[in-house]
């Protein structure tokens, strides 16, 4: 709990001193409120881009692996690769942590057959 509440405190200053500089246009979120429709559509297209990857992976790994794999496991994998190739600056970091996500959490592959099939992916 403790760690949590550092973190959002760090996240927290980090985003007043931004604004406080006036790096951090808080216009913006205004504009944002009168394009519900516009929000809802890249949303949707959003989650069915994310349901599209997940699955072709899975059947990626499905190829390689004796057994088959659990699609939602996938899917969070994905979701977790998708967030990190957005934000951290880096052509392959978010494939990277999505491998070692998906090894920790049972993926029953070798490691270079792993790594075979993210950047195939």
């Amino acid at each position: 709990m403790l760690k949590t509440t550092l973190k959002v405190l760090f996240v927290l200053s980090i985003l007043g001193y931004l604004y406080l500089n006036g790096d951090i246009d808080f216009n913006l979120l205004s504009y944002l409120k009168n394009q519900e429709k516009a929000i809802t559509v890249y949303l949707l297209a959003l989650l069915i881009n994310i349901i599209i990857l997940s699955e072709r992976f899975r059947v990626l790994l499905d190829y390689y692996c004796k057994e088959k794999n659990n699609f939602f496991l996938i899917l969070k994998g994905v979701w977790i690769g998708q967030f990190f190739s957005t934000f951290i600056p880096s052509s392959f970091s978010g494939d990277v942590l999505k491998g070692v996500y998906l090894k920790r959490n049972g993926v029953e592959l070798q490691k270079r057959t792993l790594a075979f099939c993210l950047f195939t992916d």
